[in-house]
């Protein structure tokens, strides 16, 4: 029993460095911007269809593939940003506005996946990266969830270097605190937002690459369920705190991980117990702090 325990942690350690990755895109962009991106998990199974494409046309692998989709994604959130993004920061309730725009926008990428890959649930040829499986007291752990959790920890943490050591990085953590005060030091706040709007929906698709080898197949029907899988993260860590993702997403995976081990029936319920848990007790979130206005 202490050994499935064990085993069943180590899983879901791996899984949550993965979903803490997933919650980078909506942090970031939250934190900028205020708005609320529902397209997330549509954008993330676009993601993965474009590395399914690199792999079938161009027999790229698609590890190899996630900077090709990192980049190409970005110029669309740079495309995207000043149509979209700019009118609804400058309304008079951006959170709730880019709630009604980018749930039109979720059912339009929704409706085109369908169009162009059918409901067909697709998965990433495992062997292109390794079948192996490493024994982990005699339970069989594959070596691919290392790799996912290894890449997906690398790009976390550069994430956190560009955040925290550079200049952009900077500025961006200004805005997050206060875009008046940013605007009036000199910071451009619609340069450096449009920028992260881009590297924002980058992130969004990175994950695609890889959820075929640790999650589930690619479809269109997982879009919503990919999108709450990163809200919870976003807000059991505080929504807007790039700290606070990583450890909502190590919490959410290792719950994940212990449930569908030893209640696998309640697995689908355990994210949204969480986020339950969490808003009664720290409605701030783990990284939060409550404010009073006078």
């Amino acid at each position: 029993m202490v050994h499935l325990a064990l085993y069943a942690t180590i899983a879901g350690l791996l899984l949550g460095i993965y979903f803490a990755l997933l919650g980078l895109s909506v942090t970031l962009i939250f934190g900028v911007m205020r708005i609320v991106n529902l397209t997330h998990g549509a954008l993330v199974v676009f993601g993965g269809y474009m590395a399914m494409v690199l792999l079938d046309r161009l027999q790229i692998n698609p590890l190899v593939g996630m900077p090709l989709v990192f980049i190409a994604f970005v110029i669309l959130g740079l495309i995207l940003y000043y149509p979209i993004v700019v009118p609804i920061s400058r309304s008079y309730d951006p959170e709730f506005i880019s709630l009604v725009v980018f749930y039109g926008v979720m059912e339009v990428l929704d409706s085109i996946g369908r169009l162009a890959f059918g409901a067909t649930h697709y998965s990433l040829k495992r062997e292109i990266i390794t079948d192996a499986v490493l024994p982990v007291w005699g339970m069989p752990l594959p070596v691919l969830w290392l790799y996912v959790g290894g890449i997906s920890l690398a790009i976390i943490l550069l994430f956190f270097v560009y955040l925290y050591k550079s200049e952009t990085g900077y500025a961006t953590r200004a805005i997050m605190s206060n875009r008046d005060e940013a605007r009036s030091v000199g910071i451009n706040v619609e340069r450096i937002s449009a920028l992260n709007f881009g590297i924002g929906i980058g992130l969004a698709a990175i994950p695609g690459c890889l959820l075929s080898y640790i999650y589930g197949p690619i479809s269109v029907d997982s879009s919503l369920t990919l999108t709450i899988i990163a809200f919870v993260v976003v807000i059991i860590g505080t929504l807007g705190s790039p700290l606070g993702v990583l450890l909502g997403g190590l919490i959410s995976g290792v719950a994940l991980g212990v449930t569908q081990v030893f209640a696998p029936s309640f697995a689908s319920v355990v994210g949204d117990a969480l986020l339950l848990i969490v808003l009664l007790i720290r409605p701030q979130g783990l990284f939060g702090r409550l404010q009073r206005n006078a």
